[in-house]
């Protein structure tokens, strides 16, 4: 049908048992999907600062940049948490967009480091969706 979606993958996970390999990304690159950052280890980074912050959001989009090609343009905070230094980190660098846990739709200019989202999962029929997405109805 042409659809695409967005893989956050944790960078240091790529090509271990059970996860995704290199090719799998490339594969998925290539497909028009995009390949985002969800840190190098998983960590909380509401909890970090300086370099290691550095390093869980830039060096995991460096090596997804290396492998895909393609540097990533949307971040997924491990577990919803987020800091002001974080934030800050993410608007000064490349990344256009990052999501939290929070429950919604509100996605504007001005809260595009901290969009909230809806969790659909494999089990979400399409009805079940569609009566979701009403209650945001604006009108």
């Amino acid at each position: 049908y042409g659809f695409v979606a967005t893989y956050f993958v944790v960078m240091n996970r790529i090509n271990s048992p059970l996860f995704l390999s290199a090719a799998d990304l490339l594969t998925l690159a290539a497909d028009g999907m995009e390949i985002a950052d969800h840190t190098m280890n998983h960590e909380d980074v509401a909890r970090l600062h300086g370099t290691a912050l550095a390093y869980q959001i830039d060096g995991a989009a460096r090596a997804i940049e290396q492998i895909t090609g393609r540097a990533p343009t949307s971040f997924a905070y491990p577990s919803g948490e987020w800091s002001l230094e974080a934030v800050g980190a993410l608007e000064s660098g490349d990344l256009g967009i990052a999501v939290t846990t929070r429950e919604g739709v509100l996605e504007t200019w001005a809260n595009r480091f901290l969009v909230p989202r809806l969790r659909v999962a494999p089990s979400l029929t399409p009805e079940q969706l569609l009566r979701l997405l009403m209650g945001y109805a604006i009108g």
